[in-house]
This record gives C-alpha cells, sequence and structure tokens, in this order.
C-alpha cells in the first residue's frame, strides 16, 4: 500500500520499501548573530549523520514507550552504525515548548556505511516502524558531521 503523500527519504531505498509518516526536509540555517568559522573543519573526525527531529506526539506516553521498547532496539541493530543518541529537550529559559518532542542522532562512519545500513532490511525495518509512532511526523537531516 503507497502512503497517501511524497516519500523523501535521504538514503537508498529498495523497490518495495515505502514511506511511512509525513517526513519534512530541513536546512539549518546559522544564526546570522553568531560567530563566523573561517576555514576548513579543526581537522577532527569526519561523521556521515541522520538526525530524525519527531514532532510532538498526541499522546506522549505511548510515543515514548514505543521509541524506548521497539523502535530504539531496532535502530540499535542497522550496521554501520557507530553511535545513537536520543534527546528529549525541555522547555526554554521562558518556559516555551521546544519545536521537536525528541531528536535522534546516528552516526555512520561515512556515507556508504549510511546507505548500507539504512538501505538494508535492519534500516528499512527501522523505517517501517516509524507509522507505529510517529503519526505526527518526523523531519529527518542527513549529511556529513565534522568536529569543529
Amino acid at each position: 500500500m503507497r502512503p497517501p503523500f511524497p516519500c523523501r527519504e535521504p538514503f537508498p531505498r529498495s523497490e518495495t520499501a515505502v514511506c511511512p509518516v509525513p517526513v519534512v526536509h530541513h536546512s539549518i540555517d546559522r544564526d546570522p548573530r553568531a560567530p563566523q568559522r573561517v576555514g576548513p573543519p579543526s581537522g577532527g573526525a569526519t561523521l556521515y549523520q541522520l538526525t530524525a527531529l519527531y514532532n510532538h506526539p498526541e499522546d506522549v506516553a505511548a510515543f515514548d514507550k514505543h521509541y524506548d521498547t521497539v523502535h530504539a532496539p531496532i535502530a540499535r541493530k542497522v550496521p554501520g552504525l557507530l553511535r545513537y543518541t536520543v534527546s528529549r529537550p525541555g522547555p526554554d529559559a521562558e518556559g516555551n515548548k521546544p519545536p521537536y518532542h525528541l531528536v535522534a542522532v546516528l552516526d555512520f562512519a561515512d556515507e556508504a556505511a549510511f546507505g548500507a545500513g539504512m538501505g538494508g532490511p535492519e534500516g528499512q525495518a527501522a523505517v517501517a516502524d516509524l507509522p507505529n509512532f510517529a503519526g505526527t511526523g518526523v523531519a529527518l537531516l542527513s549529511g556529513e558531521a565534522n568536529e569543529v
């Protein structure tokens, strides 16, 4: 069954893969007031990252339970995954709700490892699990990350 919305995952897809939830890609612009770095990265390690920004769910307890007990264990099995971190941002200093409920960052050695892991059965299983808990949507960002 095809989803009722376009699928735009940043990772290689198999012929049978479908996009289970709305996926929005964003580019994040620097704050123009922030100091600008001049020149190449500091020489730190280069990784390839997938960052998943999960919208606030309708049922927070159900989302968190599914993410922690079902989705995260599936995602941890993706081949080539070097590190997997999750944060649940809290309110800002003024008490405003953060724009996302959960932020997950998956690190891979390079783009080839990312593509192989996410395009394989384990990566596709993680994608297939998204409609089971992320019905309000998730934004996926991917690209190189450098230590600065």
